[in-house]
């Protein structure tokens, strides 16, 4: 390493990450993926983003929320279900250089199908998961 590339070593400074916050105030599912046996959810209500992950069972794993989040936080370690995604999320997500892998497409469902609560809308221990014991650094 020559002395100026040291100098361009030290200067360099991570940007800052990402935030993204509901897109319109209604109520709607953001996007649905999965991972190893797991589904991802990203969801709005009432101003509020919602990142629910719960096992294939349904039992629910993580619920993080906040008025903003780290965009990195919203991306499924596997894959996003593209018919289950919102196109102006995703649009957000790739403009702001999050790229996250889509499965194939299954025609046979539609995010007209899915409320933004996914089926939690009446489980009272959702609004008890504050934030569960995860790396502090988001999966990208």
């Amino acid at each position: 390493m020559t002395p100026e590339e040291m100098e361009t070593v030290k200067a360099y400074r991570k940007p800052p990450r990402a935030m993204i916050g509901p897109l319109d105030g209604t109520t709607r599912t953001l996007s649905m993926g999965f991972g190893p046996g797991e589904v991802h959810h990203v969801y709005q209500h009432e101003g509020v983003l919602h990142c629910v992950t719960y096992t294939e069972g349904g039992d629910l794993i993580s619920h993080l929320r906040g008025e903003t989040m780290h965009m990195e936080s919203l991306i499924p370690m596997h894959a996003l279900n593209p018919e289950l995604c919102d196109f102006a999320f995703s649009m957000k997500m790739a403009e702001a250089g999050y790229y996250p892998v889509f499965a194939d497409y299954d025609h046979s469902r539609s995010l007209d199908d899915y409320d933004g609560l996914a089926g939690f809308a009446d489980d009272p221990d959702l609004d008890e998961v504050v934030r569960p014991a995860m790396s502090p650094e988001p999966r990208r």
